[in-house]
Parts: C-alpha cells; sequence; structure tokens
C-alpha cells in the first residue's frame, strides 16, 4: 500500500531536523564495470563498489544556530551520523550512514519561504548506507525500561552498525546508559552487543559497528539516573 511521508524521521548527530524539512531523497548505487568476454552475446556487468546519498530540503530560519547554519557548518566534514526514514515507530525501517555533507545551501524569491539543502554522502569503506530498523523511537524517556522486540525472523552473521541520537536532555544530576542486546528467543537470555558511551547533560550522538552474529531478536535496554531525569533519544540498529 503506498504510504505518506508527512512522518519522515531525519536525525543529523544530536539534532532532530525532522521539522525544517519537506523532501528526503534517499539513493543506494553501486559502480559497475564491463565484464564481456569473448563467446558473450550480450553486455555482461560486475558491481563492484556500492554508495549512498541523503539528501534533504526544506525551509531556513536564517538565524545563528538553526538548521541552515548547521549544515553549513557540517560542510566537508565526515562522520555525521545520520538516520532517517519514512516512518518513526519502533520497528520501521531507516537508512543508517556515517556522512561527508559535500553540499549545503539555499535559495529565495520574492514570493516564497527561504530554502535550504543538504547533501550527505558515505564516507565509510566499510559500510554503506544501511537499511536499518527502529529500536527506540524518537520519544521522552524517564525511568529505566528496555525497548519493544524486533524479530528479525532469524540470526545474521556479518555484524552491523547502531546509531544513537539524544537531541535533548534535562533534570539533575542526569545520567543515560543504554545498551543494545540480541537473544535467541526474544524472552530470555539477552546478552549484550552494543554499549553507547553514557550520555549526561550534553546532548549526544554515537554510532557503533557491531562484528559476528546478531541473533534473531534486538532490543534496546536503558538505565536512567539523577533527578527528574529525561532524555529524548533514539536508537536504531543496521545488519550487514
Amino acid at each position: 500500500m503506498p504510504k505518506a511521508g508527512y512522518n519522515a524521521l531525519v536525525l543529523i548527530d544530536q539534532y532532530d531536523l525532522s521539522s525544517y524539512f519537506n523532501n528526503l531523497d534517499i539513493q543506494k548505487n553501486s559502480d559497475e564495470v564491463d565484464s564481456t568476454t569473448f563467446g558473450n552475446t550480450f553486455k555482461k556487468r560486475t558491481g563492484t563498489l556500492k554508495d549512498g546519498t541523503i539528501q534533504v530540503s526544506g525551509f531556513a530560519e536564517g538565524t545563528l544556530d538553526a538548521v541552515d547554519d548547521f549544515l553549513q557548518k557540517a560542510l566537508g566534514d565526515g562522520g555525521n551520523i545520520v538516520t532517517v526514514g519514512h516512518d518513526r515507530s519502533a520497528g520501521d525501517l531507516v537508512d543508517m550512514m556515517s556522512a561527508l555533507a559535500n553540499a549545503a545551501g539555499g535559495a529565495a524569491d520574492p514570493t516564497g519561504l527561504v530554502s535550504t539543502l543538504a547533501t550527505f554522502v558515505n564516507d565509510k569503506g566499510d559500510s554503506g548506507c544501511d537499511l536499518g530498523v527502529i529500536l527506540l523511537p524518537l520519544a521522552a524517556i524517564t525511568v529505566t525500561g528496555n525497548g519493544a522486540n524486533h524479530d528479525n525472523g532469524a540470526q545474521s552473521l556479518n555484524g552491523g552498525v547502531a546509531h544513537l541520537h539524544v537531541p535533548t536532555t534535562s533534570g539533575t544530576g542526569q545520567t543515560l546508559d543504554a545498551i543494545v542486546e540480541h537473544s535467541a528467543t526474544g524472552s530470555s537470555s539477552w546478552t549484550t552487543i552494543a554499549a553507547f558511551t553514557q550520555v549526561t547533560t550534553i546532548t549526544a550522538k554515537e554510532r557503533i559497528k557491531i562484528a559476528g552474529t546478531i541473533k534473531r531478536y534486538t532490543r534496546v535496554s536503558y538505565t536512567i539516573a539523577g533527578t527528574t531525569p529525561s532524555f529524548a533519544a533514539a536508537v536504531a540498529i543496521a545488519r550487514h
């Protein structure tokens, strides 16, 4: 069934930029080489290096520390942690990338709003634009708990990546310790496959590479401490 894009998600580093954009374009491609040999009657091609591009565009604010200022500052920088998707609930698909911002800009005309845009390209030789799932939807969490189990249908053998984005925090002495766990059954024997650095009062982002087998079920487990703590946090995982 066709899906409307009004609930799209755009997380870049520690920022939730979803409300600034109205267009999200994700492109994945592979280089190809001509491998036609004698005896072939049709062209034969072999795929080689994979790549990915994510472009976002929307509306500028024209002030320091606003979305267009952030995008300009990110230009030319690698290691931006990008998680984007057409929906934002637990289990929804997202694209995940460690990215270089290689284009930023905007446009204006007398009859319309000032626009802004940016393009991010894969900058990791060991991982491209990965298709993953949301384990912890972006929302305020205030007490220790677990996210919903995600059933992959089977275990995978080639590792993956996990992303954490924390756009806002509040409280006194607040701390967030988040881990990604996996299980063969989804009901017991949960073990850690990714442990994020403790988050305190500073907004945070992190990308962790996971090696080896990832069992069928995954979830986020988090421990929160402090006085009236609150964290707006999102976690996603992609398998290779």
